[in-house]
């Protein structure tokens, strides 16, 4: 056997293919072709003195995939029927932006700081902190609370659920998900879509998701390429279809608003 092994080619599905597409994301079998990627070809092969096994996973034009299926004498595989799990697929990846609920935070003095420590899973591993850093250190507990609220809501769209337990100047809670809670949880989104060049260099569409101004939104990338209000829209229903319920679209000039709510998980 040589050095690599396991070589298989699939065509891309239609999903993909649009992903690939809306990012000008071509064949990278050759820094030469800037044909659209139709295929993946991938392989497992052993790198460096050590023998450490690797795989390779690229995309491919129509042209290289049939070269490479020639090459190695194996068929092309059709797009698997849903997409694949190994990655979670290519929407997948772009709309999971819900990620698991903190069971609780911590607030309390660190230094010349306060600092909300988030704790996750099952309420003892800390999952991040952040730092209240406009609150002066001399600030009563008490007084500390709200800020260390709003920064929750801002920063994570969280909410407190149940009072703060207090003991000397250490505070801890739990929090939820705005969304998740009774209070928030009939109140529509906004969404809108719009084209910006924010942290790209060039005219990104965006779609974006407010349940309101005091909670961080969610903010869904759609594409640099070939995209117009028309597809922007199509793609975030496509998005999203699986996690929210959107009403129909408003458009004004180059970009479109509506209301959704998120679909009970």
């Amino acid at each position: 056997m040589g050095r690599s092994w396991g070589h298989v080619v699939r065509q891309l599905t239609d999903a993909e293919i649009d992903h690939y597409d809306r990012w000008d994301e071509r064949c990278a079998v050759s820094p030469k072709c800037q044909d659209q990627a139709t295929h993946l070809t991938a392989y497992d092969y052993v790198t460096g003195r050590a023998g450490r096994v690797t795989d390779s996973r690229r995309r491919a034009c129509t042209p290289h995939a049939e070269k490479f299926a020639a090459k190695h004498g194996i068929e092309i595989a059709p797009a698997p029927e849903f997409e694949p799990k190994r990655d979670r697929g290519i929407i997948a990846a772009e709309v999971d932006s819900f990620d698991e609920p903190l069971a609780r935070v911590k607030l309390e003095r660190s230094g010349r700081s306060w600092v909300l420590t988030e704790y996750g899973g099952n309420g003892f591993t800390i999952s991040g902190t952040v730092w209240l850093d406009r609150v002066p250190a001399e600030t009563a507990l008490e007084d500390v609370l709200p800020h260390a609220e709003a920064e929750l809501a801002l920063r994570r769209r969280y909410v407190i659920t149940r009072p703060w337990a207090l003991s000397h100047r250490i505070a801890d809670t739990f929090v939820e998900r705005a969304e998740r809670t009774p209070a928030w949880a009939d109140v529509p989104w906004v969404f809108t879509i719009g084209e910006d060049s924010a942290g790209y260099g060039r005219a990104v569409w965006r779609a974006i998701g407010l349940l309101d101004e005091q909670f961080k939104p969610e903010v869904w990338a759609l594409g640099t390429t070939g995209i117009d209000l028309d597809r922007a829209i199509r793609t975030t229903n496509t998005m999203l279809a699986e996690h929210w319920e959107l009403g129909e679209w408003t458009r004004r000039d180059n970009t479109a608003t509506t209301k959704g709510r998120a679909r009970v998980r």
